[in-house]
């Protein structure tokens, strides 16, 4: 085995086992409320084409998604651009004609107003087609979303 290919097994090896922690405690099938809020969520709102909600697990340091309507994205790390909302505190919005979309990202918080991730919404163009709108959609949903959340650690809690 040539040492390229031993370094990029390596770092391979040595990215999972850091990713490890994580992934056990964050996976498809979690059935954790953060989960259970992203389904109804998705349910009540047929304007939006997904909702991810993002934030650092317990006993973790990274951020990654532990909540969305595509299961096969729990765990992964989350973009620079959702760590930069959860920081700001700022909404983003962004318009992907080619997707059909307003990617937005909005601080996720709790019911006393603290930012505890970050809530990413795609709203579909067929449904609002202004940035004003998709962010003011956006911005319900936040809300919604803010007054059953008692606490970031109530995002983990099992659910049946």
């Amino acid at each position: 085995m040539n040492s390229k290919k031993l370094c990029e097994m390596l770092a391979l090896s040595i990215l999972v086992a850091g990713a490890a922690p994580v992934l056990a405690q964050i996976s498809a099938d979690s059935h954790i409320f953060a989960q259970k809020l992203v389904e109804e969520t998705i349910a009540k709102h047929p304007e939006l084409r997904q909702i991810g909600l993002h934030t650092t697990p317990p006993n973790s340091t990274q951020s990654v998604i532990i909540a969305i309507n595509d299961r096969k994205k729990i765990g992964k790390k989350s973009d620079p651009d959702d760590l930069e909302v959860m920081k700001t505190g700022k909404p983003t919005a962004e318009l992907m004609e080619k997707k059909g979309i307003y990617d937005l990202g909005f601080p996720l918080l709790d019911q006393s107003g603290a930012i505890i991730g970050t809530a990413v919404m795609e709203v579909k163009l067929s449904a609002e087609s202004t940035k004003e709108g998709a962010l003011n959609r956006g911005k319900i949903i936040q809300e919604e979303l803010r007054k059953e959340i008692p606490s970031k650690e109530k995002l983990f809690e099992t659910v049946p």
